[in-house]
C-alpha cells in the first residue's frame, strides 16, 4: 500500500484576557516571632488593600511560602564561620481578574499605599485555554490535509482513507511576552498605567498519514 506522511501547522493567536499580578512579600528579622508577626502584617496590608477595589479574601491566592534561618559566612582569623543572622519569611502570591487596564491601575495604586511593599510582576494570558488548544489542532489537521491535497494532485495520485494520526501532546506557554517585573513599587496616585500587551501566539503540529491510490 502507498501512503503519503504529512505535517500540518496549526496557528492561533489572542488576544491576552487575563491579568495576573504576583507578588512576594520578603521579611527579614532576627527572632522568629518577630519574623512571622512583621510577615503576618505585611500579608493582612496587601489583603485590605485590595479589599478596597472589591477583590474577596480568596481571590488572593497562595503560591508558596517558606521560613528559613539566614546564616552570614564570617572570615574570623582566616577561617570562615557561619554566623546566625535572623530568619527569611518569603511568601509568594497571585490576584487574577478579567483584562481591564483601569483596574489595574488601581490595583497597584492601592498596593503602593498599603506601606506592604511587596515584589512585583504582572503578566498577561488567555482565558480559555482549552479552546486555542482545540483550535490549533484543527488548524493543524486542516493544513496537513489542504497539503496532502496539493502533494497528491501535482503527483497524480488521489487521497484515499487516513491510516493513521500521529501527535504528541505539547505544553503551551498561554501567556504574552509582555510583562512587568519590579523589586518595589514607583508608583503614585497620578500614574495613568495604559498598555497594550502583545498577542498570544501558539503553534502546534499534527502528521497525519493517507492512503493514496
Amino acid at each position: 500500500m502507498r501512503t503519503i506522511k504529512v505535517k500540518g501547522t496549526g496557528k492561533y493567536k489572542g488576544k491576552a484576557e487575563i491579568i495576573e499580578v504576583n507578588f512576594s512579600l520578603i521579611t527579614e528579622c532576627k527572632t522568629y516571632d518577630l519574623t512571622l508577626k512583621t510577615a503576618s502584617d505585611a500579608y493582612q496590608k496587601l489583603k485590605s488593600s485590595l479589599k478596597e477595589i472589591n477583590f474577596k479574601d480568596d481571590d488572593l491566592k497562595t503560591i508558596h511560602f517558606s521560613i528559613n534561618a539566614v546564616y552570614e559566612q564570617i572570615n574570623y582569623e582566616n577561617n570562615y564561620k557561619s554566623v546566625f543572622v535572623g530568619y527569611r519569611h518569603v511568601h509568594h502570591l497571585r490576584v487574577e481578574f478579567d483584562f481591564d487596564i483601569n483596574r489595574l491601575g488601581k490595583v497597584l495604586e492601592l498596593v503602593n499605599r498599603s506601606n506592604a511593599e511587596p515584589n512585583l510582576s504582572i503578566n498577561f494570558k488567555l482565558k480559555d485555554e482549552i479552546n486555542a488548544k482545540q483550535s490549533l489542532l484543527i488548524n493543524a489537521v486542516n493544513n496537513a490535509k489542504d497539503l496532502a491535497v496539493v502533494i497528491a494532485k501535482a503527483s497524480g495520485v488521489t487521497l484515499g482513507e487516513i491510516i493513521d494520526i500521529i501527535y504528541d501532546w505539547t505544553d503551551f506557554n498561554i501567556y504574552s511576552q509582555t510583562r512587568y517585573d519590579s523589586e518595589k513599587l514607583y508608583l503614585t496616585s497620578t500614574l495613568k498605567f495604559d498598555i497594550t500587551p502583545e498577542d498570544i501566539v501558539l503553534t502546534d503540529y499534527v502528521t497525519v498519514i493517507w492512503e493514496i491510490k
